[in-house]
């Protein structure tokens, strides 16, 4: 080496190769070589499982041999404990339980408990979601009287106690299964086929202690059923679905939804999923996607490959997508779970009867409807029966498999399997690559950023049940955040409310009235540093829409509010409100109904509990929708965007200068300039030193963002990248921004009205004037509306606040991962996370919060 640009490639601050990418990637996403030449994530799909999994710790449960009716079920309430049930070949053919624990990488098991002292079949245990240490198995008795039952069973330590037996229905019925009603406390359905007629039937049982009563049957298809399947969606108190095979439909694979209630169950119109003789099923919900769930089935007509269709269940109906072959060869003995702590990824585990009847596994990741697998990876290279998975719910990635191991005298055994060893670690992405498209990495002996959103988010407390549009706002004296709404009991009045983030949880103080004299719309709210007041601005509905001011003083967890003032005589919609720190002002902005629509913007000035208005100041002079403002620090102007009614509804800014207390704008610039961009949230990184506008784009109604660069009274913008390619909302706060300092990332929030309208984030990293992304997450598995963030500067996290389906007003903590401390040394974990805990993996050195020099 002669020359010092041999180190890094002319210009670059990083060595970096382009790769193409197997599964979706963010900026900053630690990464492996596949043998394919591909990349894949360490340790964050289900894809990071092949081509090489690490398998750790085969235990035999059952040594006797000829275990089969496996089935495993993980403690929701303890992390790493489970049990397995399963029928005894090698005593009587007995029902009998084991107690299993994982510690890190191994897997240990207590004693075995007989359930049931005769012949068994069709073996199910599930754990309580909501009573510790609980289980519940259920069973066919293979003696007289040939009945299903169920037994309760209480965990201690590695013991099982039984209670008695509780039987679901007599004469001969058969192929019992059980899925637990999470929202309903001691409540289960058992689904099982009535040998006297084979109906489907379905029934509800309600523990008391260790014994279980049942209500009356429900019939669910009036035809002969010999496979069923079911499950219940833990995010919809009451709902289940069964998957079965319809007789009296030439055997086709065949879905319905139940609604529990009381003790009764009633069903929908059944749905069909394979039109072809399809068998062997096995379900299981997504805990993070309310309402979708995935078959995974024996496709007879289809040369009896490996199949999944994915559901969507609505209501008392269920849609499903189109299927997927996740293996080409003839497939038995399926079992389906979701991974919990990894959004979108499920495990099935199967025989393949083909490749001489090993035991496999694959993986697959959910985009709407549609299933994408990897390829399947042999667990056991002998015949394998009677499998069963699960994944742990309380550690992402790692799946327990239960089989017997024909290869090795039918014995009973469980494996552990866990994310890609991070030894194959080659570096860093440097932006956000989706699935099978190309992107840089910055390989080792480059300088790569790492920081990103963990995915924690803490769990939602509600701030008020009527919340209809709110806004919130970090007071920096008062070391507290402050939500302004209009609430439905009274009125729509606007009201106030103070809340305190304490580690990844909020709590609310009791709300104070902003004594709005009439119901409010269009509400944004600031704070003030200067007054050490907050200020909230509104539509009055009730005064013929005009625009008011209304300040606030946080004192504990209270909130007093003095007289609002007028500041528009006119309708006044999208306000939006910023404070300026160097002239020390608050100013408004608004479409003005009483000016032609135009776009206006105002100076305030706090006094006390007061404020006071200079004059309005036009900034467009046509229509203006959309409006959201930000304060360039650095510059010391105040930035808004909005839509242009004038220009083609284009999408465009302009940069305002407060001078006492009137203010001044340059030129506008358009930065999106296609037709109808409805809405656009603002926010301004101030370490980048720049603006960042997030806004959906027509006609692809796509979510994308641009980094603005403010000079003088002008501004000019980058390139525009796409953070969603669903369908965004356009309503009143669909849309959110925030820059958070301590990741020096910008946060984005949205209703996905392409997923359920869900509420989702997503963090960007500005460099120069790109702006680049890391994976979308969803915080609000349902409906989501007036979405708007804050940055507590004191517990340093962001807070999310938002409307739920159901009108209560929500809210959300996120935690971001720990900056780097300069001049130490980072390890890369077997989970991709970085760390300076020790490994065999080096990453790099720290030189800066945010950055490593990659190893190498």
């Amino acid at each position: 080496m002669s020359n010092l640009s041999d180190l890094l490639p002319a210009g670059a601050g990083a060595k970096s190769a382009t790769f193409t990418a197997s599964g979706t990637l963010s900026s900053g996403q630690t990464v492996v070589l596949n043998s394919d030449g591909t990349i894949s994530a360490i340790g964050s799909s289900g894809s990071n499982l092949t081509p090489s999994p690490i398998f750790t710790s085969v235990q035999t449960f059952n040594s006797g041999g000829t275990t089969t009716h496996i089935t495993v079920s993980f403690d929701p309430n303890t992390n790493g404990k489970f049990v397995i049930a399963y029928k005894d070949g090698a005593n009587s053919n007995y029902g009998t339980a084991v107690v299993g624990t994982i510690s890190g990488t191994s897997i240990s098991f207590g004693s075995e408990f007989v359930f049931q002292s005769n012949d068994v079949e069709y073996v199910g245990v599930k754990y309580d979601p909501n009573t510790a240490n609980r289980i519940v198995i259920c069973y066919q008795n293979n003696t007289s009287p040939y009945s299903s039952a169920v037994k309760v069973g209480t965990v201690s330590g590695t013991s099982i106690s039984f209670g008695s037996e509780n039987v679901i229905s007599s004469s001969g019925n058969h192929i019992p299964s059980i899925a637990f009603d999470s929202g309903n406390a001691n409540t289960f359905v058992a689904i099982f086929s009535d040998s006297s007629t084979y109906y489907g039937k379905a029934v509800v049982g309600t523990i008391s202690g260790t014994s279980v009563a049942f209500g009356t049957s429900a019939t669910y298809v009036s035809t002969a059923i010999y496979q069923n399947t079911v499950t219940a969606d833990p995010n919809n108190s009451g709902k289940f679905i069964v998957a079965y095979q319809d007789g009296s439909n030439s055997n086709y694979g065949t879905g319905i939804v139940g609604t529990i209630s009381g003790t009764s169950i009633s069903f929908g119109t059944a749905t069909v999923f394979n039109s072809g003789n399809s068998d062997n099923f096995s379900s299981d919900f997504d805990p993070n996607n309310s309402g979708k769930f995935a078959v995974g089935y024996r496709d007879n007509g289809n040369s009896n490959y490996g199949t999944a269709v994915i559901g969507t269940v609505s209501g008392t109906s269920v849609a499903f997508g189109s299927e997927s072959v996740f293996n080409t060869g003839s497939t038995e003995r399926l079992s389906v779970s979701f991974d919990a702590n990894n959004n979108n990824v499920f495990a099935i585990g199967y025989e393949d009867v083909n490749d001489s009847y090993y035991g496999k596994v694959v993986f697959g990741s959910v985009s709407g409807t549609n299933i994408t697998f990897s390829s399947g990876v042999i667990f056991n290279e002998a015949r394998t029966d009677s499998l069963s998975v699960a994944f742990n719910p309380n550690e992402t990635s790692s799946l327990l498999i239960g089989y017997r191991d024909n290869g090795d005298s039918s014995k009973g055994k469980a494996l552990l399997s866990t994310a890609t060893n991070s030894a194959d670690f080659i570096g860093i992405t440097d932006q956000a690559i989706a699935d099978t498209a190309t992107g840089s990495v910055v390989v080792e002996g480059g300088v790569a950023g790492t920081v990103a959103y963990d995915s924690g988010i803490g769990a939602e407390t509600s701030f008020d049940n009527t919340a209809i549009s709110s806004a919130i706002t970090y007071d920096a004296n008062a070391q507290k955040v402050v939500v302004f709404y209009d609430s439905s009991d009274n009125s729509s009045y606007g009201y106030g409310v103070v809340g305190t983030i304490s580690g990844t949880s909020s709590s609310w103080g009791s709300s104070g009235s902003a004594n709005t004299s009439g119901y409010v719309q269009w509400v944004d709210i600031v704070y003030d540093s200067n007054a050490q007041k907050v200020v909230a601005v509104y539509n009055n509905g009730t005064l013929s829409d005009h625009g008011y001011a209304v300040v606030g003083t946080v004192s504990g967890t209270s909130i007093s509010w003095g007289t609002p003032v007028k500041y528009e005589s006119a309708g006044v919609y999208y306000n939006a409100i910023v404070y300026d720190s160097n002239s020390q002002k608050v100013v408004i902005s608004y479409y003005d109904a009483g000016n032609s629509n135009y776009g206006t913007s105002i100076v305030g000035t706090v006094s006390g509990t007061s404020i006071s208005f200079g004059t309005a100041v036009v900034f467009n002079s046509a229509s203006t929708f959309g409006i959201s403002s930000a304060f360039d620090s650095v510059n010391n102007k105040v930035v808004n965007a909005y839509r242009d009614v004038g220009s083609s509804n284009e999408g465009r800014a302009v940069v305002g200068t407060v001078s006492g207390t009137s203010i001044s704008f340059g030129s506008d610039v358009a930065f999106n300039t296609t037709s109808n961009t409805p809405i656009t949230a603002t926010t301004f990184d101030a370490n980048a030193g720049k603006i960042v506008i997030a806004y959906r784009s027509d006609p692809s109604n796509e979510g994308k963002a641009i980094v603005g660069t403010v000079s003088g009274t002008s501004i000019s913008f980058g390139t525009e990248a796409t953070f969603s390619t669903s369908t965004m909302g356009s309503g009143e706060r669909y849309i959110a921004a925030e820059y958070d300092p301590s990741t020096q990332t910008v946060l984005i929030g949205f209703r996905d009205e392409g997923d359920s309208n869900y509420g989702k984030t997503i963090v960007g990293t500005v460099s120069g004037t790109s702006i680049s992304f890391a994976s979308e997450e969803t915080f609000s598995s349902a409906a989501t509306l007036a979405i708007d963030f804050a940055y507590d500067s004191n517990a340093q996290k962001m807070i999310v606040i938002y409307r739920n389906a159901s009108g209560v007003g929500q809210s959300r903590v996120y935690t971001p991962d720990t900056t780097l401390t300069p001049n130490t040394i980072y390890y890369v974990q077997d989970d991709g996370s970085l760390s300076t805990t020790f490994s065999s993996v080096t990453a790099g050195k720290a030189l800066s919060s945010t950055t490593l020099l990659l190893k190498g």
